[in-house]
């Protein structure tokens, strides 16, 4: 009687600990399926595919970083960058876009450079665990020149 007692004791254990592994999985994606959801959104709002870009779990880095090119106006940079949440104007050089959300802590945000003339320079990603961009001394807005 001992034995079937310790038997379904490490039994309902041992079913105990699959449900807290299972449960913490499943709460670790719920945060994802929403997000994938915006990607695709957005993908589709602005004429792509996610798997045609590199970075694909960061979309739209991949495809802004593929689509703009160094030298390109200012006009032209804002033509291909759309439907994002927010954007913000830093001194007359950069700007910084957020995507799925406007709160610094959860948007998904990258930065773009601009020279002296308005043409792009560059791209600057931001990993979503890690806050290195920045917003201080920034406005709302684009940069003059769209």
């Amino acid at each position: 009687m001992k034995r079937k007692l310790a038997a379904w004791t490490a039994v309902g254990f041992a079913a105990v600990i699959l449900v807290v592994v299972v449960a913490a999985v499943l709460s670790s994606q719920v945060g994802a399926l929403p997000r994938r959801r915006m990607q695709q959104q957005l993908a589709a709002q602005l004429g792509v595919e996610i798997e045609d870009y590199p970075y694909q779990s960061a979309f739209p880095d991949g495809y802004f970083y593929s689509a703009l090119k160094p030298g390109m106006s200012i006009q032209e940079v804002h033509a291909i960058v759309r439907g994002y949440a927010k954007v913000l104007q830093c001194g007359d050089y950069a700007e910084i876009y957020y995507y799925y959300d406007t709160a610094d802590t959860s948007a998904h945000r990258f930065r773009l450079f601009f020279d002296d003339d308005g043409n792009f320079e560059a791209f600057q990603g931001e990993d979503d665990d890690s806050r290195t961009i920045r917003t201080d001394g920034c406005a709302a807005g684009l940069l003059p020149g769209s």
